[in-house]
């Protein structure tokens, strides 16, 4: 006779997802087109020089539902989330390229599992979240 196999999260229910926006320092431009950027060059064909320059950037986080992709701010093992970071600089505009890492203190399982995802040319990274083991409220966040 088969045995009967029970899912952890079916017994406990949903579980809630509580996103944080996060700052990125030095997420924008990497050009000689950033703000504050100085420097000075001595030298005939060469030179030598510094320069200083740094932006500020930001990350809005928000959950939709991976079935109809409508936003929503709880998930279950049945019922997948779509976690999607807007990565952009301190003009608002979208930044590609970049690697945003989502971690949590929670067990809530994400897809990839490294939990890394790239912006694509619109700023934005995706990932599919799912509950693990753990009712309530968690926190993730994006850096």
């Amino acid at each position: 006779m088969p045995k009967k196999l029970y899912r952890f999260p079916d017994i406990l229910g949903p579980i809630m997802i509580i996103a944080f926006l996060s700052f990125l320092p030095g997420c924008g431009p990497q050009n000689s087109d950033i703000a504050g950027s100085t420097g000075t060059g001595t030298g005939t064909g060469t030179g030598t020089g510094t320069g200083t320059g740094s932006t500020t950037g930001s990350i809005a986080l928000s959950l939709t539902k991976v079935s109809d992709n409508s936003p929503t701010t709880s998930i279950s093992f049945d019922s997948p989330g779509r976690l999607t970071a807007t990565v952009t600089n301190a003009n608002g505009s979208a930044i590609a390229g970049k690697v945003v890492a989502f971690s949590t203190t929670s067990d809530v399982v994400f897809n990839p599992t490294s939990g890394t995802a790239l912006t694509g040319a619109n700023g934005t990274a995706s990932i599919t979240v799912s509950a693990g083991n753990t009712t309530g409220a968690v926190t993730v966040q994006a850096v």
